[in-house]
């Protein structure tokens, strides 16, 4: 009687250690990060790109307006992209999408668990996400993920953040497509990661059919903070190869590498460079960023 009544405990004592885990690990990582940038998706998309200890700002968009959706889907209304996701089975186009348009790497995206087609704006709300919203939603967020960025938003003053207004459209066949080239343009700098940008380190893009894919992702790489030199042609037989992070011998993988192999889920490893210090070979991928 006694081995049962101990069992039940000795399992609420290991979920709580690894609970404790989780928690400070994703507190280490935070910590050595400068910015997050998040997506709620709904009938008011809005993009929040959280400065630690630096600029705050959120973007909202129109769900009658076309947005870019990388991978060959061309353009979409933005209040469509809930049911293109349930049609595809592929959140990570909420993730794709976003990147793509403000050129900065999406950390989170929280979404509505029922699938529904947004046609009319309700207008610009002033209000935050609710600390409910953090858990009735879908999101890439683990559950201590959503408990800390819950914690984050509750200690955010809207009146601190700065709008951009998201006027960056124009007009094709009586219908207005979002302009994400004149977006990024504008606001080069604003998302920058200081970290990144302090280690100061170049990359070249290694592709082999899409030179617009390669460049999509050399300006998001780029609103990082990270500089792009060289963007270049693969000859030869195309393979079906993971993308690769390849980084100098000399030294250990640097924290630009590894936010670029988490970002783009990529393997990484040590190899001779010449033209940059990083060399991102896009391979697998590179369908992923495919423009239409």
């Amino acid at each position: 009687m006694k081995k049962k009544s101990l069992l039940p405990r000795a399992l609420i004592i290991i979920l709580i250690v690894y609970c404790l885990y989780r928690l400070i690990t994703f507190l280490i990582v935070l910590t050595d990060k400068s910015r997050l940038n998040i997506i709620f998706y709904g009938n008011r998309p809005v993009y929040y790109s959280l400065g630690i200890g630096n600029i705050s700002y959120v973007v909202e968009y129109s769900v009658t307006d076309k947005i870019l959706v990388p991978g060959g889907y061309g353009y979409y209304r933005v209040g469509s992209l809930g049911k293109l996701v349930s049609l595809e089975k592929k959140p990570e186009i909420f993730k794709k999408t976003f990147s793509a348009f403000t050129g900065s790497f999406i950390d989170y995206f929280f979404y509505p668990k029922d699938v529904e087609i947004y046609h009319k704006n309700i207008g610009i709300d002033n209000t935050l996400p609710s600390f409910s919203d953090f858990f009735t939603s879908r999101s890439n967020a683990n559950l201590i993920e959503r408990i800390y960025l819950a914690i984050i938003f509750l200690q955010q003053d809207r009146n601190q953040l700065k709008l951009i207004d998201n006027d960056y459209t124009e007009k094709r066949n009586h219908e207005n497509y979002y302009n994400n080239n004149l977006f990024i343009s504008d606001n080069q700098g604003s998302f920058y990661v200081n970290s990144l940008r302090n280690e100061k380190l170049t990359v070249q893009i290694i592709y082999h059919d899409s030179y617009d894919a390669a460049a999509l992702v050399g300006k998001i790489i780029e609103g990082q903070g990270i500089r792009v030199v060289d963007i270049t042609k693969k000859s030869g037989q195309k393979t079906n190869s993971n993308c690769m992070i390849s980084e100098s011998y000399l030294k250990d993988f640097s924290k630009t590498s590894k936010t670029l192999a988490l970002f783009f889920k990529c393997q990484m490893k040590k190899s001779k460079t010449e033209q940059s210090d990083i060399i991102f070979t896009l391979a697998d991928i590179e369908k992923n960023w495919l423009i239409q």
